[in-house]
């Protein structure tokens, strides 16, 4: 008797040590399935709110353009995600990109700047990636592109008013506008607070 005593006692001493670390393997494991979860509802709920961005900008682009808004939706994914890339506010983007050329992407000023985003020809060169002028058509660089300049202007002016003016005017708008980009800065900051 006392063998069989000894020997269940012995047992259970195992299985308790071997359940311990089962149940903790479960715990982890259950824990791991939640964080995972978690982490699923967390993303679906962020491509939501980004999705409701889209929705809400592409209904923008549509009301002040004559874009269609299955592509509308695009170029509001084109200035989220160039926003986000360059660290840019994509309200500013979307209201500059409608004054500048109401979302048309073939558009050529009487300057001759080119597409969406109103860049110069000669400008394409410094920006990386941009190849050559048929890039400046194309909505999505063309988006890029812009967001690009922006910020080139952002870090050297400093501040978002001087930024605009010397993206419309050049550098030498900045503390000395003409007329065209005091309208352009007031149409900006008009329309950013209507967004």
């Amino acid at each position: 008797m006392k063998l069989n005593f000894k020997l269940l006692f012995y047992v259970s001493i195992i299985l308790n040590v071997l359940g311990l670390g089962l149940m903790s393997m479960l715990d982890n494991r259950f824990i791991e399935q939640r964080a995972v979860k978690e982490s699923y509802r967390d993303a679906l709920y962020r491509k939501a709110k980004h999705e409701e961005v889209v929705i809400k900008y592409a209904q923008y682009i549509t009301k002040y353009s004559r874009v269609h808004h299955g592509r509308s939706k695009e170029y509001a994914r084109y200035i989220l995600a160039a926003s986000k890339a360059h660290n840019i506010d994509p309200k500013l983007m979307l209201v500059q990109f409608r004054t500048e050329s109401n979302y048309r992407a073939g558009v050529v000023s009487p300057a001759g700047a080119i597409g969406i985003s109103q860049i110069m020809p000669y400008n394409c060169r410094a920006i990386p990636g941009c190849n050559s002028i048929r890039d400046l058509f194309d909505p999505e660089k063309s988006i890029h592109f812009g967001a690009y300049w922006l910020r080139k202007d952002l870090d050297k002016w400093g501040d978002v008013r001087k930024a605009i003016r010397a993206y419309n005017g050049g550098g030498g708008g900045v503390y000395n506008p003409k007329w065209e980009t005091r309208d352009y800065e007031r149409k900006i900051f008009e329309r950013y607070s209507s967004v």
